[in-house]
């Protein structure tokens, strides 16, 4: 591959990546999460059903997830539609992803200057799960 296809090819997939970083959040449909017990009680036993776990909510934190300083939304619809408004802070904003059946998030820092975030909801299950989360 020639200089100029690579350099073509890095700016593209850094435009990409500039792109994604506002607008639309894309959280994993379902992580794997491997669980261990320490001490299982004399006559008990351990055992670990499923790995994977779909995805199951969607949270907004001033500053690192690791701090727990969890936003509530400043805006909801009718339930099926939250939203979300950003002052300035120096901590910054992360979205934290949430599975089912394990107590495992995973997270990362908003882009500066993201604004707002709004989560649509699929009202089909209950509770809604998390189905777009666009932010600008």
């Amino acid at each position: 591959m020639n200089i100029n296809r690579c350099l073509t090819l890095m700016m593209l997939t850094m435009q990409s990546a500039i792109v994604h970083a506002s607008g639309t959040v894309q959280c994993a449909a379902q992580i794997e999460v491997r669980q261990e017990v320490s001490g299982v009680p004399k006559g008990w036993q351990a055992f670990e059903p499923s790995t994977k776990h779909p995805l199951m909510s969607i949270v907004f934190s001033e500053g690192e997830p690791i701090h727990r300083v969890i936003l509530l939304p400043t805006g909801e619809e009718g339930g099926a539609i939250a939203t979300w408004t950003f002052t300035p802070s120096t901590e910054g904003y992360w979205v934290s992803c949430g599975y089912n059946s394990t107590s495992i998030l995973i997270s990362r820092k908003l882009p500066e200057g993201t604004a707002s975030c709004r989560v649509e909801y699929d009202k089909d299950f209950n509770p809604p799960l998390p189905k777009k989360v666009e932010c600008d």
